[in-house]
């Protein structure tokens, strides 16, 4: 199809599928790994993941044996609400622009007590807004009264 463009996920699902199919076709293990480029360790391990999840070697290859399982966890994704709070506070005037990651979090604690706030995150959110780590540096012949 034209102007079609897969998914990364769907890609993934892809590679995984060819060994199986060419191995359910009757093909050799060595054979396998030249024409897919699956290692036979990895070729062993998704065939063994696709066997406990109901897979007949010679039957068909469903998605729901060769896609990833379910993880535990929080996503990480952050909401464009923290984005936006997150935003707010560094972009505030000069000063706040020099926040290091620790300060901003600071503030948002300052606003909510009770919300739990890891540096990560907040680094990653202001990563995204493209602020990056520097040294502020003051001119002592310029800044004279």
């Amino acid at each position: 199809m034209a102007g079609y463009e897969a998914s990364d996920q769907s890609k993934e699902n892809a590679k995984r599928a060819c060994p199986l199919t060419v191995h359910s076709r009757g093909v050799p293990i060595e054979k396998t790994k030249a024409l897919t480029g699956c290692s036979k360790a990895g070729f062993y391990k998704l065939l063994q993941k696709a066997k406990e999840r109901g897979c007949v070697p010679s039957g068909p290859i469903k998605l729901d044996f060769i896609e990833d399982a379910t993880r535990t966890g929080a996503p990480r994704v952050s909401t464009e609400a923290a984005m936006a709070e997150i935003e707010g506070i560094v972009m505030k005037n000069s000063t706040t622009r020099e926040h290091s990651t620790e300060m901003a979090i600071s503030v948002l604690k300052d606003k909510d007590p009770h919300r739990k706030l890891s540096r990560r995150p907040v680094h990653r959110a202001l990563e995204r807004m493209d602020f990056r780590r520097v040294k502020p540096t003051t001119k002592p012949g310029l800044n004279a009264a």
